[in-house]
């Protein structure tokens, strides 16, 4: 049998409780940091698989150029078209031949998506660089 606030039920006082909207409180002022911790997590993850993906481009592109009849708008031309989701310009491209080596370079931007990624990177965007190097037998 359910008893009055305050009253003693076998002994043991029984205060009412006032824990209700306590739950509900935290989960207000607690989501918005897991909001933006997740979204900053989603941000390094789509960081990482640009410069995964970037490093692949500029690695299939060297490992053409060895290629000694192959013009650096060709190469640059491979690079886009390794990776066609990073969105490259052959302005974002360089390539430097030496005499002994050939290097590939390339940098793309992220966009962050994450409110006050700002704190982080001023301009909200994230540069990803990579470079190939590769040996060129004279």
């Amino acid at each position: 049998m359910a008893s009055p606030r305050g009253q003693r039920v076998h002994g043991v006082h029984r205060a009412h409780s006032v824990r209700g909207g306590h739950a509900t409180v935290e989960l207000v002022l607690a989501l918005p940091v897991l909001m933006i911790f997740i979204l900053g997590i989603a941000d390094v993850g789509r960081v990482m698989t640009t410069s995964a993906a970037l490093h692949r481009a500029v690695a299939t592109g060297a490992i053409r150029a060895i290629d000694k009849t192959l013009t650096d708008s060709v190469v640059k031309s491979i690079v886009i078209a390794a990776e066609g989701s990073l969105n490259l310009s052959p302005a974002s491209i360089t390539i430097t031949r030496a005499s002994d080596s050939l290097v590939v370079n390339a940098s793309t931007t992220v966009t962050s998506f994450a409110p006050l990624s700002r704190w982080v990177w001023p301009t909200g965007t994230i540069t990803v660089n990579a470079a190939a190097v590769t040996r060129v037998t004279p």
